[in-house]
């Protein structure tokens, strides 16, 4: 029989094995330690992913945007086997793309140094940016990535309305 305490010791373990790796390879990035604009130019994909932190699987959400030169992808998964209760994919113009790159680029998005260890149940955030041939810049959760502003709101403010919605509750 399992016991519920031995199977979330496995989840916490779990998570913070995969945090441990996220901060690892968001800071051996060497030279692309800040988010450009010449590397948002050449980005053909750039994910952008929130979770509401460690809790009881039933209200574990986590919330993937996934943004293209023409078009927006959101995905929604619960509990931490990663179930997809919703995905949609809409256009974007030429011109919404640019604007999204535009507000990236303000943010002033960069790997900071910290001493801290990395904490544990607190919500995620990472963003990746990539191109044809891999990974251009990627940032983790916690002190692994600084920026000016609202990143989530960034991302929130390139979703057609009814996926924003979503975004903001994806219960």
């Amino acid at each position: 029989m399992n016991h519920p305490i031995i199977n979330m010791r496995k989840v916490f373990l779990s998570i913070v094995t995969m945090l441990s790796f996220v901060f690892m390879t968001a800071c051996g990035q060497g030279n692309k330690g800040k988010l450009t604009s010449k590397i948002l130019q050449k980005a053909t994909s750039i994910q952008y992913y929130t979770d509401n932190g460690t809790v009881a699987p039933d209200y574990h959400f986590g919330v993937t945007v996934v943004v293209s030169k023409d078009s927006v992808s959101l995905t929604v998964t619960k509990g931490y086997k990663n179930q997809t209760i919703y995905h949609e994919t809409a256009p974007l113009t030429t011109e919404q793309y640019q604007q999204f790159i535009q507000q990236l680029a303000n943010q002033s998005i960069h790997h900071a140094k910290s001493d801290a260890a990395p904490t544990s149940g607190g919500s995620a955030e990472s963003i990746k940016v990539m191109d044809d041939n891999g990974i251009l810049f990627q940032g983790g959760n916690g002190n692994a990535l600084k920026y000016k502003g609202d990143l989530s709101a960034t991302f929130h403010d390139v979703l057609p309305d009814k996926m924003a919605q979503v975004f903001r509750n994806p219960h």
